[in-house]
């Protein structure tokens, strides 16, 4: 548990400290406050870094009600962006454009600045490039406790390999009637998705 790599870390640096002490007749408290914090710090960065390996993801749709959700592993994260990997647990679904199947692994990245989300999709198989899923939503949140929180606004991209692209679901996303402000800001990110695409830079 995390106490007894505390209390086993604790120990060890006493008995060194205990020994510099003796030969070097330096101040003991001095150096017993600045071991133990030391060694606090150390287990509780190891302690976090465990934490974040495991993290839930709340689709939600465009009036922030749960759709489904389901646990991912966070392999990277900045101030604006999270990336984590995540199996597709559903039985297999043929879309036309693409299959995909149980057991696909599903490279996602979450950005709060954005208003898109990209997942990269691997087969199963062989671990190839199956093309990119990507969502226009609103921003993301998340905190690693409490999970990632993503509204969908229903329009999607397709991008396959190659960079051949396909818009999805526009008349979904019509009847939503947002606002205008909200409107501008999902075109704008759909252009950017395009971009993207067309010049490779969709992230892996």
């Amino acid at each position: 548990s995390g106490l007894a790599i505390e209390f086993v870390g604790a120990c060890c640096i006493l008995f060194v400290i205990s020994v510099f002490v003796e030969c070097c007749g330096v101040d003991i408290h001095i150096i017993s406050q600045t071991a133990f914090s030391f060694n606090y710090f150390v287990q509780r960065s190891l302690l976090a870094s465990e934490s974040m390996c495991e993290i839930t993801v709340y689709k939600l749709d465009a009036h922030g009600r749960e759709v489904w959700h389901y646990t991912g592993r966070v392999v990277a994260e900045t101030a604006t962006m999270i990336k984590l990997e995540a199996r597709f647990l559903n039985n297999d679904r043929d879309l036309g454009y693409a299959v995909f199947r149980q057991g696909d692994r599903f490279v996602e990245h979450f950005y709060n600045d954005r208003w898109y989300n990209v997942f990269a999709i691997y087969n199963r198989a062989d671990d190839s490039l199956k093309g990119w899923y990507c969502n226009l939503c609103r921003p993301a949140t998340w905190q690693l406790t409490d999970g990632i929180r993503c509204e969908d606004l229903a329009l999607d991209v397709w991008v396959s390999p190659q960079g051949e692209t396909l818009v999805l679901d526009e008349d979904e996303f019509n009847a939503l009637g947002l606002i205008e402000a909200e409107n501008t800001a999902v075109r704008q990110a759909l252009q950017t998705l395009l971009d993207l695409a067309e010049a490779g830079q969709l992230p892996r």
